[in-house]
C-alpha cells in the first residue's frame, strides 16, 4: 500500500490532529521508507512515518515494521522473540535473558547496528562488544512499534549505521484516555507485568505514562535477570507549532555464565557473571511550520547509561583462560540537531541541516591475572562530531521515485568522513522494483581505543559499502504478497583482537551477500500464512576464520487463525541451520542446526478483557546457540490484559 504524504497539504493544514501527523513525519528519524515488509501479525499497515526527514510519497528502502498489534498477536516473552520471525535478522541467546544476546542484520556485526529509542541512540562504546546494545533489557509491553532498517545508513545518522538502524517507539497517546494492565506468568519464575494510561489533557495535548516489570528466573542453570522500567511523553500543538517530549529510566540485574565459559555443560568454574546496568534518556523535538511548503525542526536527545559487570573469568581449555575481571562503566550521549525541511515543487522535496554529538565514556576496572595481583583497566574519553547533512527526494505519477542523501561528519581527532546514499524505486500496476546504494563507517569504540590492557589510540574507522535490489508485489486481488531482495555488503578495516600483539588492530575486510524472501497468503478471511527464507554467505578476505552465530539458513511458517470473534490461535515454526560457535574449554564446533515451534491462543470476551495462552518451544527441542548453554526447553506462559 503506497502512502501520499504531501509536505504542502500537512503544512497548510491547522488542525491539531494533521500538524502532529506533519511533526512525527518529520521527526521519528531513520531512512526513507514506503517499501515495507508485511511481518506477520496479519493487520493492514500503518503509515511508515520512520525514514528520511522528508515526507514523500515513496522512497526506494526497505524496512520491516512490527505494530502493537502484531505483538499482541503473539505476546512474545521478549524482543528477541520477535526478531526472529524477520529475515535478514540473526538472533542468538546465550542462556536465558540474564546472558549476552546479539542481534546481526545480514551477516554483520551486533555492533555495526544504530539503535534508537524513541529517536535517542543508545549504542554503548564503552563496553567489550564494541557499542552493541542488549535487547534483553526491553518489555514489550511498553512498546508501540519498531522499525528496522537494512543497510548502511550513516548519510542519515552518522557513525554506526554500518549495516542498519533498529528504531524502538515506545507507547504514544491516542485520541482517548484510557489505562490498561497487563500481567503474565509461566514457569521457571516468569514474570511480566504493566501498567498503562495515555490521553488528551487539554484540547491540544497529550499525556501517556507507563511502568513495566520483567522477571526470568533459572530457565537454564546460572541464568536470572529482571528489569524495572518507567516511561512518560507529553506532547502538544499549538498554531503552527508541535512540541513533544519523552523519558525513559530502565534498571536491569543479570547473571548467567561467562559467554565463553562453555554455559552449564562445560564451565569449570561454577561461578557466574553479574551484571547490574541502568539507562536514562530523554527526547524533545519542536516542528515550525514557516510557511505552506517550509518546515523547521529542532530535535535534541540525552542518554545516560551506567554498568556495572563482574566475571569470575574462564578457566584454561583447548583457548587460553579469561581473568577475572570486573568493570564499572558510565557513557553520556548529548545529541542536538535541526533542519529545515521543503516542498520544492509538487514531486521533489529538499532537506538540509546540522547536528552535534557529543560523548563521554568512563569505565573503571580491573583484571587479576593471578590472586593478589590485579591490573588497571581503567579509561575516560569524550568525543565531539559535528554533521551536515542534506536529503533530496523525487516522485513523479509515473511512478518513478529517486532519492539521494549526502553527509558531512567532522570527529574529534578523526579525519572527516563523507557519506552517501542513493536509492530507485519504479511503480508499476502492482509491482515495485527498488534498489539502493550505500556507504556507513563507524568510529572505533572507546572501549578499543582506550582499555588500558587491550586498547589502541591508533586504530581506524570500520566502514562499508552495501547495496541491494529487490522487487515487490501482489497477486490474486492483494490475496499474495511477497518481496524478494539481494544485498551484498563489504565491510573493511573491522577491528579485531590479536592475542599475538595483545592489542586491537584493525585488519579483516568481510563481504556478507544473500537474499530474503518474505510473503503472506490469505487462505480466507479467517487464515492467513506467512513465510520466511533468509539466506546469508560470509567470507573473511585472506582468513580461513569463520565468524560465530552465522548460520546459513534462516526460515520460518506463521499460521494466524481467526477460530471465532472471540478465540485466536497462532503458530509459529522457525528453522536454523548449523552455526559455528567457539568456547573456551572446547574450541571451536559446529552446532547442529534445530526447527523450533511455539503455540499461542488468546480469547477476548469483550473488548475491555484479553486472556491468553502461550507454549515456547511447543515440543521441547534441544538444541544450542551458544556452546554448552542449552535452549530453555518448553516453557508455558498465561496472562491477561484489561482496558479501563
Amino acid at each position: 500500500m503506497t502512502y501520499v504524504v504531501d509536505t504542502k497539504v500537512l503544512l497548510a493544514t491547522r488542525s491539531p490532529a494533521r500538524r502532529k501527523q506533519f511533526a512525527f513525519l518529520l521527526t521519528v528519524g531513520l531512512s526513507g521508507v514506503v517499501v515495507a515488509e508485511d511481518t506477520p501479525g496479519g493487520v493492514e499497515e500503518a503509515m511508515i512515518v520512520t525514514g528520511t526527514r522528508l515526507s514523500v510519497e515513496s522512497n526506494p528502502s526497505f524496512v520491516t515494521v512490527i505494530q502493537r498489534e502484531q505483538i499482541q498477536a503473539r505476546e512474545p516473552a521478549s524482543v528477541l522473540a520477535l526478531f526472529r520471525s524477520i529475515g535478514g535478522l540473526n538472533v542468538s541467546q546465550i542462556g536465558g535473558r540474564g546472558g549476552v544476546s546479539t542481534v546481526v542484520i545480514r551477516g554483520s556485526e551486533p555492533n555495526f547496528t544504530v539503535v534508537l529509542i524513541d529517536g535517542a541512540k543508545v549504542n554503548d562504546p564503552n563496553n567489550s562488544r564494541g557499542g552493541s546494545f542488549d535487547f534483553s533489557t526491553l518489555n514489550v509491553a511498553e512498546i508501540e512499534r519498531i522499525e528496522i532498517v537494512r543497510g548502511a545508513m550513516s548519510s542519515v545518522y552518522g557513525s554506526d549505521a554500518l549495516a542498519g538502524v533498529i528504531n524502538i517507539i515506545t507507547d504514544r497517546s491516542g485520541e482517548e484516555f484510557n489505562t490498561s494492565i497487563s500481567a503474565e506468568l509461566g514457569t521457571d519464575d516468569y514474570a511480566r507485568g504493566s501498567l498503562q494510561t495515555a490521553g488528551p489533557i487539554g484540547a491540544n495535548s497529550q499525556l501517556s505514562f507507563a511502568v513495566t516489570t520483567t522477571q526470568e528466573g533459572e530457565v537454564v542453570e546460572g541464568n536470572d535477570f529482571s528489569n524495572d522500567t518507567i516511561a512518560a511523553r507529553f506532547s502538544t500543538a499549538q498554531k503552527n507549532i508541535d512540541f513533544d517530549l519523552s523519558a525513559r529510566y530502565s534498571d536491569s540485574s543479570s547473571e548467567s555464565f561467562p559467554e565463553d565459559s562453555g554455559g552449564p555443560e562445560f564451565a569449570v568454574l561454577r561461578v557466574v557473571d553479574t551484571r547490574d546496568q541502568t539507562l536514562l534518556t530523554l527526547a524533545n523535538s519542536l516542528n515550525v511550520a514557516l510557511t505552506d511548503a517550509v518546515g523547521w525542526v529542532v530535535d535534541a536527545s540525552y542518554a545516560d547509561h551506567a554498568e556495572d559487570f563482574v566475571s569470575p573469568g574462564v578457566a584454561p581449555g583447548v583457548r587460553d583462560a579469561v581473568p577475572p575481571n570486573r568493570t564499572d562503566s558510565t557513557l553520556e550521549r548529548l545529541q542536538f540537531g535541526t533542519h529545515v525541511v521543503a516542498q520544492l515543487a509538487a514531486s521533489t522535496s529538499i532537506s538540509a541541516g546540522v547536528d552535534f554529538t557529543q560523548e563521554d565514556g568512563k569505565s573503571v576496572g580491573a583484571v587479576e591475572l593471578f590472586p593478589g595481583f590485579s591490573l588497571p583497566t581503567d579509561f575516560r574519553l569524550e568525543r565531539d562530531i559535528v554533521g551536515i547533512f542534506t536529503e533530496l527526494a523525487y516522485h513523479n505519477e509515473a511512478g518513478v521515485s529517486l532519492a539521494l542523501a549526502l553527509r558531512h561528519d567532522d570527529p574529534d581527532d578523526e579525519d572527516s568522513k563523507f557519506t552517501s546514499r542513493v536509492g530507485m524505486q519504479y511503480e508499476f500496476n502492482e509491482m515495485r522494483l527498488f534498489s539502493n546504494w550505500g556507504e556507513g563507517f563507524k568510529l572505533p569504540s572507546f572501549f578499543a581505543l582506550g582499555h588500558a590492557l587491550v586498547g589502541n589510540p591508533n586504530l581506524r574507522p570500520e566502514t562499508s559499502t552495501n547495496w541491494e535490489v529487490g522487487v515487490a508485489t501482489t497477486v490474486l486481488d492483494d490475496s499474495i504478497e511477497f518481496t524478494v531482495t539481494g544485498y551484498r555488503n563489504e565491510f573493511e578495516d573491522l577491528i579485531d583482537f590479536d592475542a599475538d600483539l595483545f592489542t586491537s588492530v584493525n585488519r579483516d575486510e568481510v563481504t556478507t551477500q544473500g537474499f530474503e524472501l518474505s510473503t503472506r497468503y490469505a487462505v480466507s478471511e479467517q487464515v492467513q500464512l506467512h513465510a520466511h527464507v533468509a539466506y546469508t554467505d560470509v567470507d573473511i578476505k585472506d582468513s580461513t576464520a569463520t565468524l560465530r552465530h552465522r548460520p546459513d539458513w534462516r526460515s520460518g511458517l506463521n499460521l494466524d487463525w481467526q477460530v471465532s470473534e472471540t478465540v485466536k490461535v497462532r503458530l509459529d515454526w522457525l528453522y536454523q541451520s548449523e552455526a559455528f560457535d567457539s568456547s573456551v574449554p572446547t574450541g571451536g564446533l559446529d552446532l547442529d542446526g534445530y526447527n523450533r515451534v511455539d503455540a499461542f491462543a488468546s480469547w477476548s470476551p469483550n473488548e475491555k478483557l484479553r486472556v491468553w495462552i502461550s507454549i515456547d518451544d511447543l515440543f521441547d527441542e534441544d538444541y544450542q546457540e551458544a556452546i554448552g548453554f542449552p535452549s530453555g526447553g518448553l516453557r508455558g506462559r498465561i496472562g491477561l490484559r484489561y482496558q479501563m
